[in-house]
């Protein structure tokens, strides 16, 4: 507008016979500031539903980049000490722990007990805290509708032992991604 306009015009004024000449004051008319707010409202309300739709994307990618890290984790795990490592996860239809998973280890035959609480470590066994994933990641659900419970396991040499079951990793009820194990005993998104 003022770059149009020019601004305010210089006005003079007669006070007791004396020429008076009015300064232009800088700054923004009334006008301008509205105008610029209306338009940065009309910017806004179109960013905001793409902004929320980032942001559920972020978290969907997120909850996938950190289950597949914890499952290389155990992995890695079980070649350094020569244990059998696993993740064992509860699917949301879980009345114990939906959405939770969590990182065991085992030199013997047997894992620990589910319903143990971690961090646990002793001579036999080992095991992590129960890490949330809808908690942590909101809106986000492991196995919606699957499996109650579910695990990736690796031997000693890292291989993986368990049946080649995917994991799904789901926001809302359209958006999911699958986290698949393969053998010899790498993982990776299939559909990221």
């Amino acid at each position: 507008f003022r770059a149009v306009f020019g601004g305010l015009p210089r006005a003079t004024a007669d006070r007791g016979g004396e020429s008076v000449r009015r300064r232009k004051i800088a700054g923004y008319t009334i006008v301008e500031v509205w105008i610029t707010l209306v338009i940065a409202l009309i910017l806004m309300a179109v960013a905001l539903p793409l902004f929320g739709s980032a942001m559920d994307n972020h978290r969907l990618n997120g909850a996938v980049r950190r289950v597949i890290s914890d499952t290389r984790l155990a992995r890695s795990k079980a070649v350094s000490t020569r244990w059998r490592y696993r993740i064992f996860a509860y699917g949301d239809t879980s009345a114990v722990r939906p959405n939770q998973y969590r990182i065991e280890g085992t030199s013997t035959t047997g894992f620990p007990a589910p319903t143990t609480d971690g961090p646990l470590s002793t001579g036999t066994q080992e095991a992590s805290r129960w890490i949330d994933l809808s908690a942590e990641y909101m809106g986000v659900r492991i196995n919606p509708g699957g499996a109650a419970t579910f695990d990736i396991a690796f031997d000693e040499a890292g291989n993986v032992t368990s049946p080649l079951t995917s994991i799904t990793i789901q926001r809302g009820t359209a958006d999911s991604r699958t986290v698949q194990p393969y053998r010899p005993g790498y993982v990776k998104c299939t559909n990221c």
